[in-house]
This record gives structure tokens, C-alpha cells and sequence, in this order.
């Protein structure tokens, strides 16, 4: 009922040739997802061993960083602060912000005043 068919040509023919290369093609894909898979798995098992390292790098560094190193707690009223620096991790106080906008309004007033004067000084030179 059914005959194989007998290829009698010498060349391969345009179709099996595409079909070939299309699953030489897959074959390298999936010989390339393969590797990427095996990479992220290697990844992912070596994941807590890194998370250890890197922890303790950091702990570390923090140990050997004193400006980083927590301190004692203590009384924090004296603390002395480099130019009006804030410290870390220490919200301003209400006088504090009162106390800036007063400087603040009070430099305004110094710049109107300024600007008045320096206004006057060249309309007497002009007229």
C-alpha cells in the first residue's frame, strides 16, 4: 500500500535542508538555555553563602568604621554639633524651627533695609 520513496537525487533537497537547519538552530537554543539555566541555578544555590559573606564584610566594616559604630546612649542635650550640623538621626525641636524662621525673617528685613538704602543712594547721585 504505502512505498518508500527513493530520493535518486545527489542534493538534498531545499526543504529538508531548511527543516535542518531550523533544528540545528533549536538545538543551540536550547543547548544555550540549558547553560543559562545551569548559571542561574549555581546562582541560586550559592545565594546564602553570598548574603553570609556579604553580612559579614559589612559587619566588618561597621566594627572597624567608628564614625558608623553605634554609640552609647546617653544624655544628648550637650551634644556639640560642627556649624550648626544637625545630628543623625535627631528631628529638629520646635524652638529650634522658631528660632530659624525668626533669623530668617529677621534677615529679610535686613536685605529690604539694604536694598532701600542702596535704592536712595543712586536716585541722590542721579537727580
Amino acid at each position: 500500500m504505502f512505498t518508500p520513496r527513493s530520493n535518486h537525487s545527489s542534493k538534498p533537497s531545499k526543504a529538508s535542508s531548511s527543516l535542518d537547519r531550523k533544528q540545528q538552530a533549536l538545538r543551540e537554543k536550547e543547548l544555550q538555555l540549558q547553560k543559562k539555566k545551569e548559571q542561574l541555578n549555581q546562582l541560586i544555590n550559592e545565594a546564602p553563602q553570598r548574603r553570609e559573606e556579604y553580612a559579614e564584610r559589612r559587619r566588618r566594616r561597621l566594627a572597624s568604621d567608628s564614625s558608623l559604630a553605634p554609640k552609647p546612649l546617653g544624655d544628648k542635650r550637650y551634644e556639640a554639633t560642627i556649624a550648626g550640623e544637625m545630628p543623625m538621626g535627631r528631628r529638629m525641636l520646635r524652638t529650634e524651627k522658631r528660632d530659624g524662621k525668626l533669623v530668617f525673617l529677621v534677615l529679610c528685613a535686613v536685605l529690604v533695609m539694604v536694598l532701600i538704602w542702596v535704592t536712595r543712594l543712586v536716585m541722590s547721585h542721579l537727580g
